[in-house]
């Protein structure tokens, strides 16, 4: 929900400080907002209308997973409940290791969702590449799912997709590992193959 909030307000064209504010007086975490929010506007870059779009896009997926989640005081209808996130197919028991029946949205049955994604398409630079597979399936829950988060919003300030990294083989059982060149010396990759302006994204979204 936080990060729902400091989205919403980039979108509404307010300044970090408005953000940091309301988060601070909610308390919830022991997070340096004011550092944070000043971060996460930089990172997200000048603002242009393929950029809301994208940020509108993300934020549609983040309130979809909030109302759709499992709440461990099973208040999840208390979520999003004056929120449109597509309509409501029914009930279902999404999760066998859980006896509970949750309503599912279909997102993409929104007119105003498949607008957006049409928008998006035709607007967004080439680098970035806009489809389906820019917003990735995955859930509040998921390993690493804040990682995807981080993911998408430094693909939008840097309005291209993060270059792949190499794929590194296992050394054979009873051969040596090749030699990598040290940090010092300028050459090894970050974990994961991240950018230094994309790790920068990771520690704006985490708690200090």
């Amino acid at each position: 929900m936080d990060y729902c909030l400091f989205l919403d307000t980039w979108l509404a064209g307010a300044g970090p400080e408005a953000a940091s504010r309301e988060l601070t007086l909610l308390g919830h975490r022991k997070v340096d907002w004011e550092v944070g929010c000043a971060d996460l506007w930089q990172i997200l870059g000048p603002r242009e209308e393929w950029r809301e779009l994208a940020v509108e896009r993300v934020l549609h997926l983040l309130r979809f997973w909030v109302k759709f989640a499992v709440w461990d005081d099973d208040r999840a209808s208390q979520y999003g409940r004056g929120e449109y996130v597509g309509t409501c197919k029914g009930l279902s028991r999404p999760f066998e290791e859980i006896d509970m029946l949750l309503p599912a949205f279909d997102e993409a049955s929104s007119p105003r969702l498949r607008r957006l994604e049409e928008r998006l398409a035709s607007a967004c630079p080439s680098a970035l590449r806009w489809d389906d597979t820019f917003v990735p399936v995955w859930w509040l829950c998921a390993p690493k799912a804040f990682r995807f988060l981080e993911r998408n919003l430094w693909q939008i300030g840097q309005g291209r997709r993060v270059a792949p990294t190499r794929t590194r083989t296992r050394p054979r059982r009873g051969s040596r590992p090749s030699p990598t060149r040290s940090r010092a010396g300028g050459g090894a990759p970050r974990p994961g193959g991240r950018s230094a302006s994309e790790c920068r994204a990771s520690s704006a979204l985490r708690p200090r």
